[in-house]
């Protein structure tokens, strides 16, 4: 079992990944140029990808991973 307080900050990695991987997406669907939509939807699936390996860890450890991006972020998005 881990200590609270390193739970608490990789769970608050899973958020600011889960963040990034949804800005990033957006950002993908918001241009035209086919070779930049192209890195903007890769760097989401590589943000996923951490959030998913951190939430393992967590997991392994009998822990409660994050699972969802922040209000503040969705409301930055969406500004």
């Amino acid at each position: 079992m881990l200590p609270d307080d390193i739970v608490n900050q990789i769970n608050n990695l899973i958020q600011i990944n889960l963040d990034a991987s949804k800005g990033f997406k957006e950002a993908g669907t918001a241009v035209s140029d086919a070779d930049l939509q192209k890195v903007f939807n890769a760097s989401s699936v590589d943000r996923q990808n951490f959030a998913n390996l951190l939430k393992g860890h967590v997991n392994r450890h009998g822990e409660e991973p994050e699972t969802e991006s922040s209000i503040k972020s969705s409301l930055h998005r969406t500004w």
